[in-house]
């Protein structure tokens, strides 16, 4: 395999919460092992050279290979046709669905030019990466070119910090409505009625103004309550950070597209040692309970998970022996280095064949 014929749309964004760290891990292990030139997925620029190194005119350009850790435009095909394989695209969100479930409105012109991109690179890469089966099919998807790929965690390997002697529960997500955070906020108080040296901490990343704005709008409805902490660490205080909670609390609301999702809370928690109090969608409860690492709440609102986090705080040894759970988790199979290798594997495979 050429050391100089592949090629990565990535995002140059700083490491934070959510997709981006999907991003910045998924191709990895195929950078490494074939020095593929990395390039922006959204620049014009690099779009340009990109096109030029792989153009019809060049006839000495060996045929290359192309993956994206998310959508490109669609006019980035066409000229790279006959030069090109686009191999993978990493479909970890869908434009659409997504934010119709974090209550974004779309007007029917950006949804329709979204949707064209979408079904633009559907159409044109071999390979779909998804994070479940259920995630593809309920994006419209079928199963034949699909790699199954979880989300998984950056910071596997380091040991856990202690737990801390406080009752304290924690929820590390990007900031957006839809996600349960007031429900959170709610079922505190409840708890706190009855474990009063509780404490919140809300580890909230703010990408845009409309996140920061959001924020603000959560510490107004938690100044009255001075055991509520609200912060935004950079990546590389996440570990030190979250590891201050005995608890982690993932309260998505009922939600088709949340039922699908693999969040990346989930993993983060895993690899920390801390064990994870869920609401019950569907791909998150289902490892949860398979890998006996937190507690699933019997059903949706304030009670039942003011109910669930009270049961997981009554034992600190339950909630080590299941953190415990959640670390040996992250580090095998969640593991963004081995779920890294696995893209790899698969992808070079495929290379070493005749385009279908």
């Amino acid at each position: 395999m050429s050391a100089n014929n592949w090629t990565v749309f990535g995002e140059p964004k700083p490491l934070i919460y959510g997709g981006s760290l999907r991003r910045s891990n998924v191709f990895n292990t195929l950078v490494q092992r074939t020095r593929a030139r990395v390039v922006p997925r959204r620049s014009r620029i690099h779009t340009t050279i990109f096109k030029r190194w792989n153009s019809s005119i060049n006839p000495l350009r060996r045929p290359g290979f192309a993956v994206a850790t998310g959508l490109v435009t669609p006019h980035l095909f066409a000229p790279t046709r006959g030069t090109v394989r686009w191999m993978a695209v990493d479909l970890h969100d869908h434009p659409v669905l997504q934010a119709k479930a974090m209550q974004v409105h779309l007007d029917e012109g950006v949804t329709q030019r979204r949707m064209g991109i979408w079904n633009a690179n559907v159409a044109m890469f071999e390979t779909l990466i998804v994070p479940s089966t259920s995630f593809a099919l309920y994006a419209g998807l079928t199963e034949e070119r699909l790699l199954v790929i979880p989300n998984g965690t950056a910071m596997a390997g380091i040991p856990p910090l202690p737990f801390p002697d406080r009752p304290v529960i924690g929820m590390a997500t990007g900031a957006a409505r839809g996600r349960g955070i007031e429900d959170l906020i709610a079922a505190a108080e409840q708890v706190h009625q009855s474990i009063p040296d509780l404490e919140l901490n809300l580890w909230l990343a703010a990408n845009d103004v409309t996140a920061e704005e959001y924020i603000g709008e959560l510490r107004r409805l938690t100044e009255r309550l001075p055991w509520v902490s609200i912060s935004s660490p950079k990546f590389n205080e996440v570990f030190q950070e979250t590891s201050r909670a005995s608890l982690m609390v993932i309260p998505h609301p009922p939600n088709e597209y949340m039922d699908v999702a693999l969040p990346v809370k989930l993993f983060d928690a895993f690899a920390i040692g801390r064990p994870v109090v869920a609401t019950p969608r569907t791909e998150t409860a289902q490892i949860i309970r398979s890998g006996g690492a937190g507690w699933v709440t019997e059903g949706d609102g304030v009670d039942a998970l003011a109910e669930t986090i009270a049961q997981a705080l009554s034992s600190k040894s339950e909630l080590e022996a299941r953190g415990q759970k959640g670390w040996d988790l992250a580090q095998g199979q969640y593991n963004w280095k081995r779920l890294s290798e696995q893209v790899a594997d698969v992808l070079l495979g495929k290379a070493m064949t005749p385009r279908a």
